[in-house]
């Protein structure tokens, strides 16, 4: 065998395992998810006992892929409530199968309170399908339009609340959403979610687009009986960063419900050398409430006209690696109604490459005949296996 054949026939085989390498399959599949455990203990009154609650949550996430252009998700949420709340709180059950703003029931709920609750929901639900600069999403997706970190006006087909912690791929929606995009920071969206009783359809469109540097974005649209629009940005002042939103909500329908609200936000967030994260905020609400109980904060409903319970509140977070492996640090927020503090530290220490675990506190005080009194307390222990 001469040496031109072999280093032919080595180029030959070379140049086979790359068209192999390099060859797209028709179809791919991913399957991902998680197991946690979550044990919230409050210390609201400590001298009558410590309830607590456990939150045991499986999350699948299953992700099909035909020929680079069309795309199949499903995912589910499997919960398993035990604890204080499923045997005390006569409508947990309900507050757990509430499905809205999403008119399609896709849960599953078994209510064996006193003991037990389980559910499965599945929260995501969609095709996608993309032909060069246009791409059409049909199905239960989430429609993120928020920009800045704590609040977000703009975020008014899925508003979620900072404080739930625990629900990270945040509230999705039934909708079907248009996106054009012309430019790396560029493009034109339109997005319709399914007609919820007595609220009417939801639909927005939005139109982001760069300058000087800074994205910006532009809403209209109508929900929940309300014409919306609003706007926001996204850039940098030297080295931090500088975000923020605002939105308005005339009503549609005269009566004594739907009144005009506002909300706007704007945030600042810097990283120093050593990674330390540092960010400070302030949200206004015109129709923020001024004397709000001690425990508006952590349990109200949530929408992109009422992020906070308050007229105004400001925000200060950091957070800081203690080793590679180890991460802490905390939130304050404040609100001149009724002077009211919240303080959430947070600690987080990566176990195994696939295994967290986290301890968190939301701790409220509240004002009261010149002396700050503790009002809602918790606290949150999380371990997390990925797979």
């Amino acid at each position: 065998m001469s040496k031109r054949f072999v280093y032919v026939l080595t180029l030959v085989c070379c140049m086979g395992i790359a068209r192999a390498d390099d060859s797209v399959p028709d179809f791919e599949w991913q399957l991902n998810g998680y197991v946690k455990d979550l044990v919230t203990t409050s210390f609201l009154h400590p001298a009558n006992g410590l309830p607590t609650d456990n939150l045991i949550h499986n999350r699948i996430n299953f992700k099909g892929y035909w020929k680079s252009k069309l795309t199949g998700a499903l995912e589910i949420r499997n919960r398993l409530f035990t604890g204080y709340s499923v045997k005390n709180f006569q409508g947990f059950v309900d507050y757990v199968d509430n499905e809205l703003p999403n008119t399609v029931d896709m849960s599953a709920t078994l209510d064996k309170s006193p003991d037990v609750i389980a559910q499965s929901r599945i929260d995501r639900l969609y095709i996608d399908w993309r032909r060069n600069k246009f791409e059409l999403t049909a199905g239960r997706q989430r429609i993120n339009w928020g920009i800045a970190l704590a609040w977000n006006p703009n975020d008014i087909f899925n508003a979620y609340s900072f404080f739930d912690f625990d629900y990270e791929e945040r509230p999705g929606s039934d909708a079907i959403r248009v996106q054009y995009q012309y430019g790396t920071s560029s493009g034109l969206e339109a997005a319709v979610r399914t007609w919820v009783k007595g609220d009417g359809p939801a639909a927005a469109c939005r139109w982001k687009f760069n300058l000087k540097g800074y994205d910006f974005q532009v809403i209209t649209g109508t929900i929940n009986q309300y014409a919306v629009w609003g706007g926001g940005w996204a850039g940098n002042i030297k080295t931090s960063g500088f975000k923020g939103e605002f939105s308005f909500f005339h009503p549609l329908v005269s009566d004594t419900v739907h009144t005009f609200s506002a909300s706007a936000t704007c945030m600042w967030d810097y990283t120093l050398p050593k990674g330390q994260y540092i960010t400070l905020g302030v949200l206004y609400q015109n129709q923020g409430l001024s004397g709000a109980s001690n425990l508006n904060l952590l349990n109200f409903n949530v929408s992109a006209q009422s992020l906070s319970p308050f007229q105004f509140t400001a925000m200060g977070q950091m957070m800081f690696p203690v080793t590679p492996l180890i991460n802490a640090g905390g939130a304050l927020m404040y609100s001149p109604a009724g002077n009211t503090l919240f303080l959430n530290p947070t600690f987080s220490w990566s176990v195994k490459e696939n295994i967290d675990l986290s301890l968190v506190g939301q701790w409220l005080y509240v004002k009261w005949n010149e002396k700050y009194r503790s009002g809602a307390k918790y606290m949150f222990l999380r371990m997390k296996w990925n797979f």
